[in-house]
């Protein structure tokens, strides 16, 4: 049974880089199951939020807590496999593209594999490949084009199924086309779970149901 979806409570985030402010007393509450997006312009500070929210920055003021479990550096393995991660740049290791959809090291399982290439818009190239799961991906992801790669990842944390999808910029530098196919399966992937994407995606963030606003590490407006 997955779990439901997660309340989402930061309460006065602030990350310093050296002198730089990065984030500036951020307090923001996401309920559980909503889908949010993180807009602002280059450096407003949203991959930090993301990155702050998935406890992978270190130098964080304030308080993180989902389902009011304080982040801490006790708790944050514990949180962290509620939260499944969409990079800018998918993690793929060279290896064959069905193990790059394996979880740790649990054997695949092809039925809930091929359901969620299904979701991620990927099944029908994948169907193409002449090994299919066994297809070889060279390192940095060689063979699969950015699209799919973005795609892989979003198959990925269908699979992994946590109630939480973090999503930093999943349709930068994406053709129009492609970044359709990919807003769509992020989309599909996120029902019934909460979402929250770093994004310069005007088209994306309005299928949100908030979009907060940021400017050098602040937020300064939130709309719905």
């Amino acid at each position: 049974m997955p779990d439901q979806p997660a309340l989402l409570d930061f309460q006065h985030i602030s990350v310093m880089r050296g002198q730089k402010t990065v984030l500036d007393d951020i307090t923001l509450r996401i309920q559980a199951g909503e889908h949010v997006a993180i807009m602002g312009p280059s450096g407003a500070g949203k991959s930090a939020l993301l990155h702050a929210i998935a406890g992978l920055i270190e130098g964080v003021e304030g308080r993180v807590a989902i389902d009011g479990m304080l982040l801490t550096s006790a708790t944050a393995d514990t949180l962290r496999r509620r939260m499944a991660w969409i990079g800018q740049e998918p993690y793929v290791s060279q290896a064959s593209l069905g193990r790059n959809l394996q979880l740790g090291d649990q054997p695949i399982d092809l039925e809930r594999a091929a359901a969620a290439l299904e979701t991620a818009r990927l099944a029908e190239r994948v169907g193409r490949m002449q090994r299919q799961l066994l297809t070889p991906i060279g390192e940095n992801g060689a063979g699969l084009s950015g699209g799919e790669l973005r795609r892989l990842a979003i198959a990925r944390a269908v699979l992994a199924d946590a109630p939480v999808i973090l999503a930093d910029e999943p349709t930068a530098d994406l053709d129009g086309l492609t970044a359709d196919e990919v807003r769509s399966a992020l989309l599909e992937a996120a029902r019934g779970k909460t979402l929250i994407v770093a994004t310069h995606d005007g088209d994306l963030a309005r299928r949100m149901d908030r979009i907060v606003t940021l400017r050098a590490g602040s937020v300064v407006e939130i709309t719905s």
